[in-house]
C-alpha cells in the first residue's frame, strides 16, 4: 500500500518536471522570437 503511494508520487513528480521543462522551453522560444 505504502509502496504504491510512493510510486504514484514519483510518477506525478516526474510528469510535473517534464511539464515544467516544456513550459520553460516554450517560454524561452517565445521570448527569442520577439527580439
Amino acid at each position: 500500500e505504502k509502496a504504491f503511494e510512493q510510486f504514484k508520487l514519483e510518477i506525478e513528480a516526474q510528469e510535473r518536471k517534464e511539464i515544467d521543462e516544456l513550459v520553460s522551453f516554450r517560454f524561452r522560444s517565445a521570448q527569442e522570437s520577439e527580439e
